[in-house]
C-alpha cells in the first residue's frame, strides 16, 4: 500500500485495518444483530480491499472520499461500542435507535461505494434487500430475551438495578412513548411486569424530574469536584450543553428516609424559577451514580470570574446584589443554603449571577459522613460557616451570614481566614472570632452604584 493508505487514521481506533480488526471483535460481542453488524464490517472491509486495488494502478480517489470513509469507520465503532455495553434494559430501550444508525452507516457506506464506482458490486449492495428481515429477525431476538425472565433478572440483582430498570421503562412508556414502535411498548410493559412479579417490587410514580440517564452523555473526568458531588459537563438530549453533578455517595436508594428526603428536595430545586439560581432540568436518584441535571454556566464562578480581568471585576457589586436576590429566593421557597462560597456562585452565559450547590442537604449529609473526601472538602468549607454551625445545622441566618464572607472574599481576592489553616479557623469561630471588615468593603449606599 502507499504512504496515503497506510496513514489512514481512525481516531482512537488506529489505522484503518486495526480498526476493522477492533470492528469485528464488536461485532462479535452484539447480543442481537451479529449477522448484520458482521455484514456491515464486510462492506468496510471490501472497501479497503478494492483501495488496495485501485493503489496498486495508481488510481486512488480523493482525500475527501478516504476522509469519508475513514468517519463511516468512526461512527460504525462508536455506534457498536455503545450498544454492546448495555444491559438488556437499555438495550430494549434503544433497539429502534439502534436500528436507525445500521442503517443510516449502511447508506453512507452505498454513497462510497458510488464514489467509487463499485455501485454494482452485488455483494455489496444487497444489504438493503435483507433489511425488513434482518429487523424481523432482531426483534424476535429481543422478544425472546425479554419473555425469558430469569435472564431478564439475571442483570437486575441488586434493588438498585430493579429500581432503576422500572423508572428508565416507565419514563419510555409514559413520557416518550410516541418514539417507540407499538411492538417495543408491549415488550417494555412486559418487562416492567416481569421484574414487579420477581421482586414485589412496587412500581412507583415516575417524578416530574426523573431524566434517564440514556438521555446523556458527560464526559468522564469531572471539572470540578463539590462538597457532595463530582461535576461533569455533558451534553442532554438533542444536543443542549449541561452540567452533570454526580453525587459521590453510590447508593442514595438505600436508606429509604433519606431517598424520600432526596426526592423532596429535588421536586423543590425542580420547581425553581429564578434568573439568579442555577436550573435544575432533571435528576435520576436510581443511576448509577445518581445524578443531576443544571444549566451550564459557562463564565464560571465568581471567584474566578473576578480574577480573570479588570474588566469583570467592574461588574463585582452588580453579580454580589443579583446572588443576594437569589439567596432570598431560595429563602422565600423556604429552602437553607448551607454551603455557600463565592465558588458556588456562578456566572452564566447572560452575565447573570447564579446561585448553585444549595437545598440538597440530605445528599450532602448522606455523601459527607461516608466519603473521607467529602469530609475534607466539607472542613474547607468553615471559612464561610457562621460560628453556630459548629454545632448546629445551618439556618437562613447563618446563610446570610457565608453570604457576608462572599462579599469579602470578593472584595480581597482571597477566602476568609486566607492565612489559616482549618484547625486554627475552627479555634477562632468556637470563640466566636469572626473575620474584620474589610477596608475596601464599599458602604450600602455605594453597592448599587
Amino acid at each position: 500500500m502507499s504512504i496515503a493508505l497506510l496513514d489512514l487514521f481512525v481516531p482512537g481506533s488506529g489505522v484503518v485495518l486495526d480498526a476493522l480488526s477492533t470492528l469485528w471483535g464488536y461485532c462479535d460481542e452484539m447480543n442481537e444483530g451479529k449477522d448484520v453488524c458482521q455484514r456491515l464490517h464486510r462492506r468496510l472491509k471490501g472497501i479497503i480491499d478494492e483501495l488496495q486495488k485501485m493503489d496498486k494502478k495508481g488510481q486512488l480517489p480523493s482525500n475527501n472520499t478516504l476522509d469519508e470513509y475513514v468517519s463511516t469507520i468512526s461512527k460504525s465503532l462508536g455506534c457498536l461500542d455503545r450498544y454492546r455495553k448495555m444491559t438488556l434494559v437499555f438495550r430494549l430501550i434503544n433497539h429502534q435507535e439502534m436500528l436507525g444508525e445500521l442503517c443510516q452507516i449502511n447508506e453512507e457506506i452505498d454513497e462510497l461505494f458510488s464514489a467509487l464506482n463499485l455501485a454494482t458490486t452485488a455483494s455489496m449492495m444487497d444489504w438493503k434487500q435483507k433489511w425488513e428481515t434482518d429487523q424481523r429477525v432482531m426483534f424476535e431476538m429481543m422478544n425472546s430475551l425479554v419473555s425469558d425472565s430469569a435472564k431478564v433478572m439475571r442483570e437486575l440483582q441488586s434493588t438498585r438495578a430493579q429500581l432503576e430498570a422500572l423508572m428508565v421503562l416507565k419514563y419510555e412508556t409514559e413520557q416518550r412513548r410516541d418514539r417507540q414502535p407499538q411492538g417495543l411498548i408491549k415488550l417494555m410493559d412486559s418487562m416492567i411486569g416481569t421484574v414487579v412479579r420477581a421482586t414485589s417490587t412496587k412500581v412507583e410514580k415516575l417524578p416530574p424530574w426523573f431524566m434517564s440517564s440514556d438521555e446523556l452523555k458527560f464526559e468522564k473526568e469531572p471539572f470540578a469536584n463539590g462538597s457532595f458531588a463530582s461535576v461533569h459537563r455533558g451534553v442532554w438530549g438533542l444536543g443542549t450543553r449541561v452540567v452533570v453533578k454526580c453525587f459521590l455517595n453510590d447508593d442514595l436508594v438505600a436508606d429509604e428516609r433519606a431517598k424520600q428526603q432526596i426526592e423532596k428536595e429535588i421536586n423543590l430545586w425542580h420547581k425553581f424559577n429564578n434568573p439568579n439560581v442555577i436550573r435544575m432540568f432533571g435528576a435520576s436518584h436510581v443511576a448509577p451514580p445518581a445524578f443531576v441535571v443544571c444549566e451550564d454556566a459557562t463564565n464560571g464562578d465568581l471567584c474566578s470570574y473576578l480574577a480573570r480581568s479588570e474588566g469583570n471585576k467592574q461588574h463585582m457589586w452588580r453579580l454580589l446584589y443579583q446572588a443576594g436576590l437569589g439567596l432570598n429566593y431560595i429563602h422565600t421557597m423556604k429552602v437553607v443554603h448551607g454551603d455557600l462560597k463565592l465558588n458556588n456562585v456562578l456566572v452564566g452565559a447572560d452575565g447573570l449571577a447564579k446561585l448553585s450547590d444549595f437545598g440538597l442537604s440530605a445528599v450532602r449529609n448522606s455523601s459527607g459522613s461516608k466519603t473521607t473526601a467529602g469530609a475534607a472538602i466539607h472542613a474547607g468549607a468553615l471559612r464561610w460557616r457562621a460560628p453556630e454551625c459548629l454545632k448546629k445545622s445551618p439556618t437562613f441566618a447563618s446563610d446570610v451570614y457565608s453570604f457576608a464572607m462572599c462579599m469579602i472574599e470578593a472584595v480581597l481576592g482571597n477566602p476568609p481566614f486566607a492565612s489559616l489553616d482549618d484547625d486554627s479557623v475552627r479555634d477562632l469561630l468556637k470563640h466566636g472570632d469572626i473575620p474584620e471588615r474589610p477596608d475596601d468593603l464599599l458602604t450600602t449606599q455605594h453597592l448599587l452604584s
